[in-house]
């Protein structure tokens, strides 16, 4: 996977998980202590390149503003929604990376299918140079994930707004988990759907 993507969006969630469900981290520093991969990546990035990598920027300051607020405000809603926090963050990054080259969800698809293969990294990023459908679709499933992130995050504010504490804590992981699940399926079907209609053109060409 390319290792600015992994550093600033795989990586900072899987910590996350697994400081406050498997090493028992109170949430505020797990959050604090996940944004620090996507600030080792922001930094590595300025000293070789002497460039800003936006995505990481951005979420770091979302990660580092959840867990501010909730440390400060030492309000219930906030601490409710500091979890989302992070699901929004990705969200922005992953319509923020529309504006910067190859969009997220090309860059995640091209590793899952792809691996370590150099053949077939170099038939992607040839895919991705050589047709104007492909880039399409890549384009349109990344808008689609940032979106619904978003969403979720919203949906947790109203959720917060207008339900107990105790509901709230007993659907919010499997609303994100019903959201990631859903938009997985989607992205398979559409993926598939627009390989047959590349394949379908192909035969037609020929």
């Amino acid at each position: 996977m390319n290792g600015s993507l992994a550093l600033d969006v795989v990586v900072p969630i899987v910590a996350y998980q697994a400081m406050i469900n498997l090493l028992g981290v109170s949430r505020v520093p797990a959050l604090v202590l996940s944004g620090a991969f996507p600030a080792v990546n922001v930094a590595r990035r300025y000293m070789r390149d002497r460039r800003v990598d936006p995505i990481g920027v951005i979420v770091l300051t979302s990660i580092l503003l959840g867990a501010a607020l909730s440390v400060v405000s030492g309000s219930e809603k906030l601490t409710l929604l500091r979890e989302s926090f992070l699901t929004a963050a990705f969200g922005i990054a992953f319509l923020v990376s529309l504006l910067f080259g190859k969009p997220i969800m090309f860059l995640l698809i091209r590793q899952f299918v792809a691996q370590e293969d150099e053949r077939q990294l170099e038939e992607w990023d040839a895919r991705w140079d050589d047709t104007p459908e492909f880039r399409r679709v890549m384009r349109q499933m990344t808008a689609m994930w940032g979106i619904a992130l978003l969403a979720e995050f919203a949906l947790k504010v109203v959720m917060v707004e207008t339900l107990s504490t105790d509901v709230v804590q007993a659907i919010s992981g499997p609303l994100i988990l019903g959201f990631t699940a859903v938009l997985i399926v989607v992205t398979i079907r559409w993926g598939r759907r627009s390989r047959e209609r590349r394949e379908t053109a192909d035969a037609a060409g020929n």
